[in-house]
């Protein structure tokens, strides 16, 4: 006779045939041959989580539309400048082919930033259910392009250590997403802790036959009692009107359900610019399948 398990997930049929998700467990009775095992429905709690998740990153888009519309400005403001400058230096018949040429290729360079940042908002939004395959650093850096104004406005500096050669068969968007939770809960645990310094380590690489993504921060840590708790769903240590603790739970089965790896949290110590950091480290594992 098999141990009581430990509850898990699945999908039932009813005698209609309709599907519901179900909790399920199993017990045995002490001293008797007898195992029992209890069946809830939680079609309605899943929809509701579904419902969170939806919101959540309703909540990221609409922050990323307030992050491009800041990216927007400075380049906005630089075709101006140099198209003004262009027809200016034409009234007063000061115009040479030389000027004319830099002013093309400033306003043209700008012009591709914002097209680049409309692709990649386009992409994140549009969503890809498939696997595909994609470049790690790519990817990143599409992720960097959505939350740039964020990052500056907080104050981070991220530092990256990337294989650029790494390319991999999995869901490119949803790892956008997973970097968007975790660096989200990096940036408010530097304004929780009061943070001056504000450091985000990257390193993705390829280990034997997995590939390995750390991001950890300086922000203090995670607190002992909470550490093996920051996944369960809608856990939070902040005040209730800054977190509803789905992110991570959201990342958690992005990765573990949606991209079949796992992801891992713990707190780190270490040293950078001669000063001892702590903060939390997140590290993602993923198979590694490059082929179409």
């Amino acid at each position: 006779m098999k141990d009581d398990a430990k509850p898990y997930e699945a999908i039932l049929i009813k005698k209609d045939g309709t599907e519901f998700y179900a909790l399920l467990r199993g017990y045995n009775l002490k001293n008797k041959n007898i195992r029992l095992s209890s069946i809830i429905d939680i079609t309605n709690l899943k929809k509701q989580e579904k419902l969170i998740a939806d919101q959540t990153k309703l909540v990221a888009m609409g922050e990323m539309i307030g992050n491009i519309a800041h990216q927007w400005r400075q380049p906005l403001s630089v075709i101006s400048t140099s198209a003004t400058g262009i027809i200016l230096k034409n009234e007063m018949d000061m115009v040479d082919m030389k000027s004319i040429n830099k002013s093309c290729r400033i306003i043209n360079d700008n012009a591709q930033y914002l097209s680049k940042t409309i692709d990649d908002f386009k992409n994140f939004v549009k969503g890809n259910e498939k696997q595909i395959v994609f470049n790690l650093n790519k990817n990143f850096e599409s992720f960097l392009h959505l939350v740039e104004g964020s990052i500056k406005k907080a104050g981070i500096k991220i530092i990256k250590d990337i294989d650029k050669s790494l390319d991999i068969r999995n869901l490119d968007n949803q790892l956008i997403q997973c970097y968007i939770n975790i660096i989200n809960n990096s940036r408010d645990a530097f304004e929780q802790h009061n943070i001056k310094e504000r450091y985000i380590f990257v390193k993705i690489y390829k280990d034997a036959t997995e590939i390995i993504i750390s991001l950890k921060d300086n922000a203090g840590g995670i607190p002992n009692e909470y550490i093996n708790k920051v996944f369960e769903p809608y856990f939070t240590t902040k005040h209730e009107s800054q977190g509803t603790g789905i992110g991570l739970n959201m990342t958690y089965k992005l990765i573990t359900e949606g991209m079949h790896g796992n992801i891992l949290v713990c707190n780190e110590t270490y040293n950078y610019n001669e000063t001892e950091q702590l903060g939390a480290k997140f590290t993602i594992i993923l198979p590694y399948k490059n082929e179409e």
